[in-house]
């Protein structure tokens, strides 16, 4: 059965039919995070290796979904640099996989970090599981790393004084070579010599931080509002009330004085009645 293997931002591997991809026969659900790299291992069949933005290693069954390992690897960077998130130290940025003196190798490495873990994959009884085998440290955290067809590992470095490194097993370590072949010369002097080329990607921001979803706490946003409508409501009230007094202390005032009118009225009636006699009288 040809299969064709996809990994998305959806935190899923989804496991399509070829050359019809619309054909989707399965998916690999378990990472927490976007899956950023997927690895077929050579001589294992239906065996995936995968890793991304949560900062684990996986092992699958990729023909029926079946999860069979889970390695975290951001554990094996406690000391992370100053100023780096959390985040952008745990996400899976390369992992390749080569055949070494007759058992798989895995090279894993993290971005941002300058390191890089071995494992290798056994098969005990039917059971395949990765096991940790060493790591090694590098100047500075890597571009990108490739296995050569002789099992040599070359890891591409943001470091013009070394760009690129390489490394070779010995007794199941790997070491890097201190003097190299003419040829393996050559390739180093190509790249430093066409450093300028790769100068610009030492600005550019970490291509990971896009994928990740943005946490909102629509909660505590949610009662901010709220509190923010019961205190507006409040004020209302209280304007209200404010102008409800003084409307009273206005019509109070208002009543008092039309009575005060009116008694004065009266008490002046007697003399009125007098000035209008003696006004007739005189006529």
């Amino acid at each position: 059965m040809n299969s064709s293997l996809h990994a998305t931002e959806m935190k899923k591997i989804r496991v399509s039919h070829y050359p019809n991809a619309y054909n989707i026969e399965g998916f690999c659900l378990g990472h927490t995070d976007f899956v950023t790299r997927l690895s077929l291992v050579s001589g294992y069949e239906a065996i995936l290796i995968s890793g991304g933005g949560d900062g684990t290693l996986r092992l699958w069954n990729y023909r029926n979904g079946n999860q069979l390992q889970v390695v975290q690897c951001s554990e094996f960077f406690k000391n992370t640099r100053e100023g780096d998130s959390k985040e952008s130290c745990q996400t899976v940025h390369c992992m390749k996989t080569a055949t070494l003196n007759g058992f798989t190798c895995i090279a894993v490495a993290l971005d941002n970090l300058p390191k890089i873990l071995f494992f290798k994959l056994n098969d005990v009884n039917g059971i395949i599981q990765s096991e940790f085998i060493h790591e090694i440290q590098t100047t500075v955290a890597l571009w990108d790393m490739q296995f050569d067809d002789l099992g040599r590992l070359w890891v591409l470095l943001p470091d013009k004084s070394r760009p690129l490194v390489c490394f070779y097993l010995d007794n199941d370590r790997f070491t890097e070579y201190f003097s190299v072949k003419a040829a393996d010369a050559s390739i180093i002097e190509s790249v430093t010599a066409n450093w300028d080329l790769l100068k610009p990607s030492l600005a550019a921001e970490s291509p990971y931080a896009m994928l990740r979803k943005v946490k909102v706490d629509n909660i505590t946003d949610y009662f901010k509002r709220k509190e923010d409508r019961i205190q507006k409501k409040k004020a209302a009230e209280t304007k209200a009330c404010v102008l409800s007094k003084e409307v009273e202390k206005d019509v109070e005032a208002a009543s008092i004085c039309k009575q005060s009118s009116s008694q004065t009225q009266s008490s002046n009636e007697p003399e009125l009645k007098k000035l209008r006699l003696q006004n007739n009288t005189e006529k």
